[in-house]
């Protein structure tokens, strides 16, 4: 078992800084603490600061989520599972850390390195069932992995990777990621170990009437955020485009991607009107490591008191009585036409000029104020984006590729992963036609099969 208070404020300003050349584009800087590694880039102000505000957020999440018993458990590393020569187990143990922390520049560095998730501004990544996507993370640096010397060793078990564009824009994400990782080491010390005939699925959770599981996972993290001061939506908007999304229909046993984190936060934000979050972690641990059956509703009842059909019937109530405002409904429809990922997909099509009108507009969205004329510029923007299949633009989408092929099967299936895979066809012999349709496919499947909402 490892270990889950991983943040000492005091050990992690004593720490040595130290520099490593990571990747042609920027240098990382080097932090090294008792308990965890971060990087971020050299040129970052306020380097101190980055430091500080890592070691905060990782208590704060600590503290929300974790049960007084289990805050000083330590990270135990079983010498007999390091294989090789002693002096290599030594120096293994010496530099072993559970956790990696890196925080990028920019989501599209983070793309870069993990490219199966492109397009997200955070990701918690194991090293293990991850090993391709974390051998391009950015050259290995030595100081964090040995992996140059003694080929198949790893120091830490897990990475989280973040970004963000201005000084504090990564940490509400910082935190949405870290609400899963201490999830997953709760889950782990709460649960019996598996056995190796026992497989791990999300199949093993009993619960009636269905449920899309990770509306607990993704509704967890996003519920941090704005618990603890992070978030970047105003609050209010959460509950109001989970109305939305019931009220026009949406099913709970398979929610879209883009709205599982609004419909989650407002499960989660219910539930702590219960049990305290410190509790919450430990009735949600089989979701997170679902490796034998378990009958939700009786754990569910058991924890809260309340039946698990009761308890989503005054859920669903208390959404219905909502007054759904304008500002509401465009939050919703830019969510649900997939904007914010959209323009992560086509950003290399856009000019300086478009990148800042989208933010601007993203910005006024999320604090309530969009207008429907906002919807209607960006779809018009992202419709009509054309260009001259450059050198430079061809090697700026391609891998993206990758990314929209994760996302396309697990939103659409295998005839929208085939219709991706046309692309590397295409990007070979027929340049501008690789264009034009690497945008139609992003225009196509990131758009929500939900229902659209009625605009004035």
């Amino acid at each position: 078992m490892r270990s889950v208070k991983l943040f000492l404020v005091g050990a992690i300003i004593a720490a040595t800084v130290v520099s490593v050349c990571a990747a042609p584009e920027f240098s990382w800087k080097a932090v090294t603490t008792d308990h965890y590694r971060l990087l971020f880039p050299a040129g970052a102000g306020n380097p101190d600061g980055i430091v500080r505000g890592v070691a905060r957020i990782g208590d704060q999440t600590i503290d929300l989520w974790v049960p007084e018993g289990l805050k000083g458990a330590i990270p135990v590393l079983d010498k007999t599972s390091v294989e090789g020569p002693p002096e290599v187990v030594e120096e293994y143990l010496a530099n072993y850390r559970p956790l990696l922390i890196a925080i990028y520049p920019d989501w599209e560095a983070l793309g870069w390195d993990f490219r199966p998730q492109f397009g997200v501004f955070g990701l918690l990544a194991n090293t293990s069932s991850m090993s391709n996507c974390i051998s391009r993370m950015v050259h290995r640096p030595k100081e964090f992995l040995n992996e140059s010397d003694h080929p198949g060793k790893i120091w830490m078990d897990w990475v989280v990777g973040v970004s963000g564009t201005g000084d504090d824009d990564w940490k509400g994400a910082l935190v949405h990621e870290l609400t899963h990782y201490v999830q997953l080491e709760m889950a782990l010390k709460t649960i019996e170990p598996p056995s190796e005939a026992e497989e791990p699925s999300p199949e093993n959770i009993k619960i009636s009437p269905g449920l899309d599981t990770t509306l607990w996972i993704e509704g967890t993290a996003t519920w941090a955020e704005h618990a603890l001061g992070y978030a970047d939506a105003q609050e209010d908007l959460c509950p109001a485009a989970a109305a939305i999304y019931l009220k026009n229909g949406g099913s709970l046993e398979k929610v879209p991607m883009l709205l599982r984190y609004d419909v989650g936060y407002t499960l989660v934000e219910a539930l702590a009107k219960l049990i305290p979050p410190t509790q919450i972690s430990v009735l949600l641990a089989p979701i997170y490591l679902p490796i034998r059956e378990v009958d939700f509703n009786e754990r569910f009842s058991r924890f809260t008191g309340e039946m698990w059909r009761d308890f989503l019937r005054k859920w669903e109530e208390e959404l219905s009585s909502i007054e759904i405002t304008q500002g509401d409904r465009v939050y919703y429809e830019f969510i649900r036409r997939g904007y914010p990922v959209r323009f992560r997909f086509l950003s290399p099509l856009l000019t300086a000029a478009q990148r800042d009108e989208f933010l601007g507009i993203w910005d006024r969205v999320t604090a309530g104020h969009g207008t429907p004329a906002d919807l209607d510029c960006l779809e018009g923007l992202f419709s009509s984006l054309t260009a001259e299949p450059t050198d430079e633009l061809l090697e700026a989408l391609y891998p993206r590729e990758e990314g929209l092929s994760h996302w396309t099967y697990a939103e659409y299936g295998a005839q929208a992963q085939a219709d991706v895979a046309r692309l590397s066809i295409l990007r070979i012999g027929q340049k501008a036609e690789y264009i034009r349709e690497f945008v139609r496919i992003v225009n196509t499947y990131f758009v929500s099969k939900s229902a659209p909402v009625v605009l004035p």
